[in-house]
C-alpha cells in the first residue's frame, strides 16, 4: 500500500482511468487497452491475426498437418493420401504430367503414343527415319527403312519358291534344275549330254545310228555295223529258239559222235552283243552207259588264240548225260560277257560216253585259218585223262567232229 500510495501521490492528474503505464522516473500516463486478454511477454499463448515482421522472432516448429496463416506463412489444404517429398521414390496414380523430362524411363508396354518427335528408333522395331513412308519399303536390318517402286503383281522374298510367267532370265546361273520337257532350247554350248538321252554330235542322223555308251553317236552303216533284217528272210536265228547264240542251225546236225574218253572237246561260238549266260546247251543223240559221278562235265570258255581260259562250269553231268535230248545245263556262275567269240566245252568219263550231234559235212580244218589257230571245234589233246574238273586247255588241236552247242 505504501508503494502504491507513493506512486499516486506522485501522479499529477488528479483522477487516471483503464490502462497505464510508466517509466519509473517520469509521469504515468495512459495507453490504449488491447482488444481480449493482456498477456506477458513470456506467457504461453496462441495468437491470431498477427503479422510478425521482427526479424529476431523465433518461429516455432509447424506441424505437418497445420493449416491456416502462421508467422505470414500461408498453409495448403492437405491432400487425399500421403504426402511424398521431392526426393521420395513414389509410384504416381492419376498423374498428368505436362511436358516433364523423362531420363532413361523404362516404359513397358505403352498403352498408346505419338512418336513424330522421337529420334533413335530402333529399325528391327519399325523405325524408319522418314517422317512418313508410303507403300512397299526396304531395310537391312541395321540402319533406317526406305522407300522403293512396288512391282506389279504379288510381292516374292528372293527365298520364296514361285512359278514365274513372263520373265525373262538374261545370263541366269541355274543350279541343278529340273528342266522338264522345254518347249523349244538351244544346246549348242551344253556338254555331258547323255548318249542315252539323244546326244550325237550331229546336226541330222537319219536311219540307224550306233554309238560306244560314252562318245557322241554316229550313223550305223549296213552290213558293216548291223545286218539288214531284210537279209534274214527265211533263215532261222538263235533267238527264234530263244537262245542267245549257236553254232549253227540244229537242223543241220543230222549224226553223232562220242568224245574220247578224258579229252576236253570245245565248240567256238560268236557273241554279237553284251549279254550274260547262264546256261550251256548240247544234243544227246545216244545216251551214256554207266557214267562215273563226278567225273563228267560243261563249261564256258574264252577264246585266245590256240588255248583259252575257263569262265564257270556246271554241276556234275553223269545222270544227265545217260538218257537223250537237248540239255541245258546251267553255269555254276552266270557270266556276263562282252561281244566276242566263246567256247563251249564238254568232257565225260565212265563205261560208253553220250553220243553228241554234229554236222557231218564239216572237216577238221572248217573254219580254222579264218577264226582261230585252234579251229571252231578243238580238242584238248595235251590233257589227256581229265577226271574230275575243267581245267584251261594247253593247247588246242583241230577236230574233225563239228559237235553243235548253243548258250542261252
Amino acid at each position: 500500500m505504501a508503494t502504491e500510495y507513493d506512486v499516486q501521490a506522485s501522479v499529477p492528474t488528479a483522477s487516471l482511468t483503464g490502462l497505464l503505464k510508466g517509466t519509473g522516473s517520469s509521469t504515468v500516463g495512459t495507453v490504449t487497452a488491447p482488444t481480449g486478454a493482456v498477456v506477458g511477454t513470456t506467457d504461453t499463448q496462441a495468437l491470431t491475426h498477427k503479422d510478425l515482421t521482427d526479424a529476431t522472432n523465433t518461429f516455432p516448429t509447424l506441424n505437418q498437418n497445420t493449416t491456416g496463416t502462421a508467422a505470414g506463412i500461408t498453409g495448403k489444404t492437405t491432400p487425399t493420401g500421403a504426402l511424398v517429398g521431392t526426393t521420395d521414390t513414389q509410384t504416381l496414380t492419376n498423374k498428368t504430367l505436362t511436358s516433364p523430362t523423362l531420363t532413361t524411363p523404362a516404359l513397358g508396354t505403352p498403352a498408346s503414343g505419338t512418336l513424330t518427335n522421337c529420334t533413335g528408333l530402333p529399325v528391327a522395331g519399325g523405325g524408319t527415319g522418314a517422317a512418313t513412308l508410303t507403300g512397299l519399303v526396304v531395310g537391312n536390318g541395321t540402319s533406317a527403312m526406305t522407300a522403293v517402286t512396288a512391282p506389279s503383281g504379288t510381292v516374292v522374298g528372293t527365298s520364296d519358291s514361285q512359278t514365274l510367267t513372263n520373265k525373262t532370265l538374261t545370263a541366269p546361273t541355274m543350279t541343278a534344275p529340273v528342266l522338264g520337257t522345254p518347249a523349244s532350247g538351244t544346246l549348242t554350248n551344253c556338254t555331258g549330254l547323255p548318249v542315252a538321252g539323244g546326244g550325237t554330235g550331229a546336226t541330222t542322223l537319219t536311219g540307224l545310228v550306233k554309238g560306244n555308251g560314252t562318245s557322241a553317236m554316229t550313223a550305223a552303216t549296213a552290213g558293216t555295223d548291223y545286218v539288214d533284217p531284210a537279209w534274214l528272210n527265211g533263215t532261222f536265228i538263235p533267238s527264234d529258239y530263244g537262245w542267245i547264240s549257236w553254232a549253227y542251225d540244229p537242223y543241220f546236225a543230222y549224226t553223232s559222235f562220242i568224245p574220247g574218253a578224258g579229252y576236253a572237246y570245245f565248240t567256238l561260238l560268236p557273241i554279237r552283243k553284251a549279254c550274260t549266260i547262264t546256261n550251256v546247251i548240247l544234243d544227246v543223240a545216244v545216251a551214256g552207259n554207266t557214267l562215273t559221278s563226278g567225273r563228267c562235265f560243261a563249261g564256258l570258255f574264252t577264246s585266245s588264240g590256240s588255248s583259252g581260259t575257263l569262265l564257270s562250269a556246271t554241276a556234275d553231268q553223269h545222270t544227265n548225260w545217260q538218257s537223250t535230248g537237248l540239255k541245258t545245263m546251267a553255269l555254276t556262275t552266270p557270266q556276263a560277257v562282252s561281244p566276242g567269240l566263246y567256247y563251249v566245252g564238254y568232257f565225260w568219263n565212265g563205261t560208253t560216253g553220250p553220243s553228241l550231234t554234229y554236222d557231218g559235212a564239216a572237216t577238221a580244218n572248217n573254219g580254222a585259218n579264218s577264226i582261230t589257230s585252234g579251229g571252231r571245234f578243238p580238242y584238248d589233246a595235251t590233257d589227256p585223262g581229265l577226271t574230275t574238273a575243267f581245267v584251261s586247255p594247253a593247247t588246242f588241236t583241230a577236230n574233225a567232229f563239228a559237235a553243235w552247242a548253243a548258250v542261252s
